[in-house]
């Protein structure tokens, strides 16, 4: 019956119309605080998991390499998931192609348009968060060649995509809690690894708190006998480096 119920999902968010998660039983966590982090656990918020056609919004030249057509063109985003709520400010989206989280929308930003008329990304696109560089997974060992998308399920209202790379099969959730202010990352590893090395845009890294790890420039590294899963915490609502100098110059 979890087999049928996982195909059902699959083919529900693949046909191209909104999956809602705000049915689906929250299943709070049993233990109060998230691993070695030391911060409190909330209940998720219930997410309205939707598959958009967005125009391409990286300006990262590493970002944007899975989407280079052979004239050099980029391809449009037709099946990104936004992961929203209707009281959240803050819109996670990620992208079976390149397998990773490539933004979190900001629906309160003053730029409401994320592409100028002439098709190229706007300055001051709403975006909180841009991807940059390489996938996360690209450092890790086993990890050869481009991720390949799996499939995605359902697991207590929150999306889990399951994607490869190299000999590295991964599970990443996504989910909002704190009322939208606080986006949740896990990554899982079926096989569990004794290294991990997690490679996120430099400009992530303030609002990020991990449950394992520390940072070596932009790459969060542990070592251990086996290593099955990381939660990432981000605080979304909290400042960019980009911003506080802003405001100190002003």
């Amino acid at each position: 019956m979890r087999l049928i119920f996982t195909i059902a999902v699959f083919v529900l968010l693949f046909s191209g119309s909104r999956a809602s998660a705000q049915e689906s039983p929250v299943i709070p966590d049993a233990d109060p605080v998230e691993g070695a982090t030391g911060l409190p656990r909330v209940l998720p918020v219930k997410l309205d998991i939707s598959r958009r056609f967005l125009k391409d919004f990286p300006t990262d030249e590493t970002a944007q390499q899975p989407y280079l057509t052979g004239d050099g063109s980029l391809t449009d985003f037709t099946g990104a998931f936004t992961l929203g709520a209707p009281t959240a400010r803050f819109v996670p989206i990620w992208e079976p192609l390149s397998c990773r989280l490539v933004g979190v929308l900001d629906l309160q930003s003053p730029q409401k348009d994320p592409v100028a008329k002439d098709g190229a990304p706007a300055t001051g696109a709403p975006y909180r968060l841009l991807a940059a560089g390489l996938n996360p997974t690209s450092a890790m060992s086993g990890a050869t060649g481009n991720p390949a998308y799996f499939g995605v399920r359902i697991v207590g209202g929150k999306p889990e995509f399951l994607y490869t790379h190299g000999s590295l099969a991964v599970a990443e959730m996504i989910w909002l809690e704190d009322e939208g202010m606080v986006m949740k990352q896990r990554f899982s590893f079926r096989k569990g690894v004794s290294e991990l090395k997690l490679t996120f845009p430099e400009n992530w890294i303030p609002l990020i708190t991990p449950s394992l790890g520390e940072w070596k420039g932009n790459v969060l590294s542990a070592s251990a006998d086996s290593i099955s899963e990381v939660t990432l915490h981000y605080r979304l609502d909290s400042p960019l480096p980009e911003e506080t100098e802003k405001e100190d110059a002003e």
